[in-house]
């Protein structure tokens, strides 16, 4: 089978990538290298398929040693304090009381994740890697600047790790799949605690072909709350399964695949909702599907992006406008494109320096990718003083805050030794839509 995106492993080489899922409760490690088709997930315990690595620290009353994962889970209460819910509480940015000390909780989350990632050595794999993906549920501006933080004590290059929502890690592993799967849509379901899905579509008639994800929850329908539930209630719980996937989920839909993620669908239970599941459609069953598609991530940024892409994906945290100005260059209007639609927000920054030809305002033009037309946002440079033309230097840095908000740092430089710089500088915020 040749996947959407076979050449860029085939290009890779035997690089090293890791996609890292990390949970509120647990984490799991994929890892690839160039001249693998598939990612591997590192089992927790070798041998086994078991790879949700219980995100919890727990320190030894008695020597004050940090434990991990499920030997922090299982150490008796009364010679531990354990720290749950590690993710969350870093998000949240509350120092964690563990017996008289206080710790900050980003530094608890970075020691869980340096911790973990010692399951690559134990696994043979070697630790360096040329690029990592974390993948998070939601990717919050908070979460963005907690990561940023915990990546600082990881080994590696700081550049080379990054991260991504579970949304777009679902885009790039259905990249990676069967070209036949993109003819129609896909869905993939979570039932923890309820249940989730994303529907991934691609609209195969715009160039390039733009594939979007959407995402909505069913909180009235949840998970079993004990192991192994009698009969009657798996009948009933698969009835309910059913009849929720023809009357909500399915109508109106083209699918061509469908995943069940998480072990809130094992246990046999599922009957009649299997056989609507696989209705015309291609039903998969896992648990790693996220940390798969962020080892492909990793891996595409390695290799230099495409000029012309097939495919571009346009998600919650992405720039969907392309941001620019018109300029002067050689006595006529050019365009400069100061930011591109499609990248991340949190990536989406640029500093460059432009002569002012007049006046004192600057204007910005964004697009949307959606083909709306160009919106003008204008900037005005109070104070700036008046000065014959092209004796103006401005300094400028763009940043994205969140995902509509663009920051506009503007400051004068004047011109070399004819004019003095002002001293002056400008802040403003875009909003983009």
């Amino acid at each position: 089978m040749i996947t959407v995106k076979d050449s860029i492993i085939r290009k890779s080489g035997t690089r090293l990538v890791i996609g890292y899922d990390l949970r509120p409760s647990f984490a799991q490690i994929s890892y690839l290298t160039g001249k693998d088709a598939e990612p591997e997930t590192i089992p927790y315990l070798a041998g086994t398929e078991q790879y949700d690595i219980p995100a919890v620290l727990a320190r030894r009353k008695d020597n004050g040693q940090w434990l991990y994962g499920k030997e922090a889970e299982d150490a008796p209460e009364e010679e531990v304090f354990r720290v749950r819910d590690l993710l969350s509480k870093a998000e949240r940015g509350e120092e964690i009381p563990v017996g008289e000390e206080k710790f900050d909780p980003v530094a608890l989350l970075s020691l869980f994740v340096r911790r973990s990632l010692g399951l690559l050595a134990a696994a043979g794999i070697p630790d360096h890697f040329d690029s990592f993906m974390f993948t998070v549920e939601n990717l919050t501006p908070r979460t963005v600047e907690v990561l940023g933080r915990v990546k600082a004590a990881i080994s590696g290059n700081p550049e080379s790790i990054t991260c991504q929502s579970h949304m777009e890690s679902f885009y790039h592993y259905m990249m990676h799949r069967d070209p036949e799967l993109l003819q129609g849509g896909a869905m993939c379901f979570e039932l923890e605690p309820h249940l989730k899905t994303m529907h991934f579509t691609v609209n195969l008639h715009t160039v390039p072909k733009v594939c979007m994800i959407e995402k909505a929850e069913y909180p009235e329908f949840t998970r079993f709350l004990k192991p192994d539930p009698p009969v009657s209630e798996k009948n009933r719980k698969d009835s309910a399964f059913a009849d929720l996937l023809r009357g909500s989920v399915f109508p109106g839909k083209d699918l061509r695949s469908v995943y069940l993620l998480g072990d809130g669908f094992s246990g046999e239970w599922m009957s009649e909702s299997l056989k609507v599941l696989c209705a015309r459609k291609r039903a998969f069953q896992g648990s790693n599907l996220f940390g798969k598609g962020a080892a492909f991530a990793a891996l595409e940024r390695l290799s230099e992006p495409e000029e012309n892409p097939e495919y571009v994906y346009l998600g919650e945290d992405k720039l969907k406008s392309n941001i620019g100005l018109y300029v002067k260059e050689r006595g006529e209007d050019s365009y400069f494109a100061a930011l591109d639609a499609g990248e991340n927000w949190f990536e989406a920054k640029k500093d460059f320096q432009m002569i002012l030809t007049g006046g004192s305002e600057i204007e910005f033009f964004v697009t949307p990718m959606t083909g709306t037309g160009a919106k003008r946002r204008i900037i005005s440079l109070e104070g700036l003083p008046e000065r014959e033309k092209k004796t103006t230097m401005l300094l400028f840095h763009l940043e994205m805050t969140d995902a509509h908000t663009l920051n506009v740092d503007i400051e004068d430089l004047g011109f070399g030794e004819i004019v003095k710089a002002s001293g002056l500088a400008w802040s403003h915020s875009i909003k983009v839509e």
